[in-house]
């Protein structure tokens, strides 16, 4: 069970005969569940319906944001401005070890502003090169203070009170601090907290960017480049370690079109493209300084075509590409020499990634539209892509990076038709959609979330200001998991290192909506 509720107000015209506004204002607050995972012991998958929670893991966010950009049209270009802020406040608490007991939880309180502004001026002359320029900022800062939550910590030992590594709280070695990590005992619930991600961070882009296009008889060539500054600090506060990392990427882009007439075209396109470094949201045990971690950089290769009918009546598209990552970064749960549960991120390796897509849209009437899709992927890490475990090294090239579905399909169907000459329409669709199977984390002790298939439809009738309908979701009520992964068993008495985690779909759903528009 969930609340959630917000607004927004927008407003846009011109402010003289050259210079327009728009800008937006909204709130949104929620309060419902967090962390809905069900819990599996082994990858023969039983698709429990009930969490076995002590409580139901919770979350309330707050968020106001706004936007405002202003156009000036000139001559030969149009320049803009677009700013925008977030402010979002958020608690989460979350039942960790999946058991009735009390054993361990975490509360996750946290802040986030979102600063951005980018300046571009762009052509609208109707000559054969056409041209963007701009820059841009952002800024995200964010406080976390979350803490790991030990129940029934406390234990008589000749008179002393230990924590659950075995630490006598009280004396010298714990007197307000434990293993280098401000510590808190409630003597009335025997709750044990420790910091987890008590931390600041700060991460900023400055950067540049410019675009052309030139066409001439049946060609088009788009040019591109960005350079972008990043630069990510953290510092954690529990421990007095901070960190700083920042680079300068360079980001070209070229795309070659041939039209071979007005229905049909095809294309190539190479781009560059990365995902910052950083630093792990907890500080490791052993560690003087932060843990952090690359940036991800990938290179994209894509041929297609597009083309549609001389009546537009069937349109259509397909396209290969090729991916080629460097220093890929997955996350990874794990718990330390202490016991404590750590998370992070890591550049695991390099891998190749390639496919094809395609979709289609057939108008058959007037009144019926059908609609399909089709994507395939394969995925490996590259041979010497190195995990140093327990017990020993191991190689994972050939094998499949984690969440990379494999097939993914879709099919629908659009019917309207007018009932009489009342104004009134009847309104049906149908979308079959199918999501292929993926391994889940950890990389290097993956398992499979299973393939599987959803239908989707609505009903109804709509006017010319009014619309009611009702809606099915997951009409046949399919067992399946949006996520899962194997995770470490903080539950003892399961026994085994690692269990699975999951989250459950949505099963069958029926709603009932009516909607009137002003």
């Amino acid at each position: 069970q969930f609340e959630e509720y917000g607004g927004r107000v927008s407003l846009a015209g011109p402010i003289t005969e050259r210079l327009s506004v728009f800008a937006a204002l909204r709130y949104n607050e929620y309060d419902g569940p967090n962390n809905a995972w069900v819990r599996e012991l082994d990858d023969d998958l039983d698709y429990p319906d009930d969490v076995a929670n002590t409580f139901n893991s919770s979350h309330k966010r707050d968020t106001i944001a706004g936007t405002v950009e202003l156009t000036l049209e000139l001559d030969t270009v149009d320049v803009v401005s677009l700013t925008s802020y977030t402010e979002t406040d958020s608690t989460r608490y979350t039942d960790v070890d999946l058991r009735e007991e009390y054993i361990f939880d975490a509360l996750r309180p946290e802040t986030m502003d979102v600063f951005t502004q980018e300046f571009r001026i762009a052509s609208t002359h109707d000559g054969p090169l056409q041209w963007i320029v701009g820059g841009f900022y952002s800024l995200f800062e964010e406080t976390m203070r979350s803490s790991q939550i030990f129940w029934d910590a406390r234990a008589d030992v000749n008179g002393d009170l230990t924590g659950p590594l075995g630490c006598i709280v009280g004396s010298p070695a714990c007197s307000g601090v434990w293993l280098g990590e401000i510590i808190t005992l409630d003597m009335e619930t025997d709750q044990l907290a420790l910091p987890f991600e008590f931390r600041d961070r700060d991460k900023s882009h400055l950067g540049g960017f410019a675009n052309g296009t030139y066409t001439w008889e049946d060609w088009e060539l788009s040019v591109g480049v960005r350079i972008d500054q990043w630069e990510n600090e953290s510092d954690n506060l529990d421990t007095g370690i901070s960190g700083k990392e920042d680079d300068v990427e360079f980001l070209p882009r070229v795309s070659l079109s041939r039209f071979i007439n007005e229905e049909h075209m095809v294309y190539l396109t190479i781009a560059e493209g990365y995902e910052p470094g950083g630093f792990n949201l907890a500080n490791f045990a052993g560690q003087n300084s932060l843990f952090g971690f690359d940036a991800e950089r990938a290179t994209s290769y894509e041929i297609g075509w597009k083309g549609k009918s001389a009546d537009s009546r069937f349109v259509a598209s397909v396209a290969a590409f090729y991916l080629d990552y460097e220093s890929r970064q997955i996350e990874f749960q794990a718990t330390d020499e202490q016991g404590q549960l750590i998370e992070g991120i890591i550049n695991l390796g390099d891998s190749e990634q390639y496919g094809i897509e395609a979709e289609v849209r057939f108008r058959v009437t007037e009144a019926l539209t059908l609609t399909g899709a089709f994507g395939w992927v394969d995925a490996e890490w590259n041979n010497g892509t190195l995990v140093d475990l327990p017990g020993g090294v191991v190689d994972l090239g050939g094998s499949t990076p984690p969440v990379v579905q494999d097939v993914n399909w879709h099919l629908g169907a659009d019917f309207r038709q007018p009932i009489g000459d009342r104004g009134l329409d009847f309104i049906a669709a149908v979308q079959i959609n199918h999501s292929g199977e993926y391994e889940g984390l950890q990389a290097w002790d993956t398992v499979t979330n299973p393939d599987y298939t959803l239908v989707n439809a609505q009903i109804g009738v709509t006017g010319e200001r009014w619309e009611a309908t009702i809606n099915a979701k997951n009409l046949f009520d399919e067992d399946h998991y949006v996520d899962l992964q194997r995770f470490p068993n903080l539950y003892t008495l399961d026994g085994g290192e690692n269990i699975l985690i999951g989250t459950r779909g949505q099963p069958r759903l029926i709603t009932a909506n009516l909607s009137y528009f002003f």
